[in-house]
């Protein structure tokens, strides 16, 4: 208990001073290890749910009633306060005001179950990616995935009733290939001609290649005649490997030279982030025009389009 009482007074001075209307309330305790491979992934500790009920029956004191909204996940323009709870005696607590490109789970810990059909944890990661920047994907779409092999993303994609043609020289799984909706292309993706493949509406690529090679692949059908860039396009998903970085500090120029180059490419808009199923590696966003236009009629607009380590610049305190 000693755990709840130290700050417990600090998060309510901190709102009511700073933060208008009803706030959105996250806490997370900080992981004590870096999650394995294959290691199964507890939900919220005990810890944090207690401080969770501590602070909320905290706000009903003083005439703070209404200080929080009920639990559940953000929507745009929510104000999310979010604590962190680092040591028995610190609290890190910030607040930010959300948006598409935030993630909606207390510390960016996305807790999806992974069905037994699922052929890999490319699942976790494609509904991971989907729901962070809300990609406006459609029942009845085609999507276009690079390095589909053994199946876990074309499995999540099928899922949500779009028909996917998978691109991987590799075997896939029988429980994507029995669907009717899946066709399998047995190539590398630079072998692969846009002839081959016709219109698509989304694209998705998570290849154990370079990310500059990666982008190459990605850049031959943007630009092949008939190429996706004159068609019906919408946006793509993409995880790239950084396996070129040899110190930390090396890789926000990294991620920039590679959004640098995924405009020129031909996207009017790219989004990087490191999510919580990524391993040494990135997800980028990336929407055409036409995908921006969809984005507007859906959502309401995120406060800032750039980098996602510079949209959220959430004012933090240290209690």
């Amino acid at each position: 208990m000693a755990y709840l009482q130290i700050g417990l007074l600090a998060p309510r001075l901190f709102v009511r001073k700073s933060l208008p209307g009803l706030v959105r309330l996250d806490v997370v305790e900080r992981e004590k290890h870096e999650i394995k491979e294959n290691e199964a992934e507890a939900g919220p500790s005990e810890v944090a749910l207690a401080a969770e009920r501590a602070l909320r029956e905290l706000a009903g004191t003083g005439g703070n009633a209404k200080l929080f909204l009920p639990p559940g996940a953000p929507c745009d323009n929510d104000i999310v306060l979010s604590v962190v709870l680092v040591e028995e005696d610190e609290w890190w607590i910030g607040y930010h005001l959300h948006s598409r490109y935030h993630r909606p789970w207390p510390g960016g810990v996305a807790r999806i179950e992974l069905p037994r059909a699922a052929p890999s944890r490319a699942y976790l990661k494609l509904l991971e990616g989907l729901s962070w920047p809300g990609l406006p994907i459609r029942k009845g779409e085609t999507a276009l995935e690079l390095g589909s092999a053994p199946g876990g993303a074309s499995f999540g994609l099928l899922e949500r009733g779009l028909s996917v043609l998978g691109v991987d020289p590799a075997d896939m799984s029988r429980a994507v290939l029995e669907n009717p909706a899946f066709r399998h292309i047995r190539l590398q993706a630079k072998q692969l001609r846009m002839d081959e493949v016709g219109p698509v509406d989304w694209l998705f690529s998570d290849m154990n290649i370079a990310p500059d090679e990666a982008l190459d692949a990605v850049e031959k059908l943007m630009a092949a005649p008939g190429g996706m860039d004159k068609g019906r396009l919408l946006g793509a998903l993409l995880t790239l490997k950084l396996t070129n970085w040899k110190r930390s500090q090396d890789i926000p120029e990294l991620v920039r030279k590679l959004l640098e180059r995924i405009l020129v490419i031909g996207f009017a808009h790219a989004q990087a982030a490191q999510l919580y199923y990524n391993r040494h590696e990135i997800c980028v966003a990336c929407f055409t025009p036409l995908g921006l236009e969809r984005i507007s009629k859906t959502l309401k607009p995120a406060p800032s389009a750039r980098l996602h380590e510079s949209v959220s610049k959430a004012r933090k305190k240290k209690f």
